[in-house]
């Protein structure tokens, strides 16, 4: 059998009045048994009145989606946003930064413009409408526009020329 709290008329509240304590949401873990209970997320409240947030331990998942197409976890040591389904991820915003920590720029893409690229936090590329701008050096390797760069290279530094001379 099932038990349910239900209400039927107006909203529903949910409260806990406790100074600096959570509304925990528990259930077994699928043990037969159900000698086994996982706290699945909890609700937490900010001390001193800040912003509450909501909690989930480490390798759970919040799914997205009735196939659950996206998740969101931290598995103890990394975290992760996984898009399983049909379809695109789509990140938006009117200027979207990738950071590799809470400082240091990695890509910055924005609305209407560039989309920069930086090492160290230190901007090495941008597009820009007439096509892009570089900063540093460039090692290629390869062919460019169907030129043996290497090959190039050895009959360019082989070659003397007068002072002014083309290449």
């Amino acid at each position: 059998t099932n038990s349910y709290v239900e209400n039927k008329t107006g909203d529903f509240y949910i409260r806990n009045k406790a100074a600096d304590k959570s509304i925990i949401f528990q259930a077994d873990d699928g043990s037969s048994d159900g000698s086994s209970i996982e706290t699945y997320f909890q609700c937490e409240g900010a001390s001193g009145g800040g912003a509450p947030f909501t909690v989930f331990p480490d390798s759970s998942v919040a799914a997205f989606g009735s196939g659950h197409d996206l998740r969101i976890y931290h598995d103890g040591s990394n975290s992760y946003i996984d898009d399983s389904g049909v379809g695109s991820l789509f990140v938006r915003g009117s200027d979207v930064f990738i950071k590799s920590n809470s400082t240091e720029d990695a890509i910055i893409a924005r609305a209407n413009g560039a989309v920069e690229l930086y090492y160290d936090s230190a901007k090495k590329l941008e597009t820009v409408t007439g096509g892009v701008e570089i900063t540093g050096n460039i090692t290629v390797s390869g062919t460019v526009d169907g030129i043996d760069v290497a090959t190039r290279d050895a009959i360019l530094t082989s070659t003397t020329t007068t002072a002014g001379a083309a290449l």
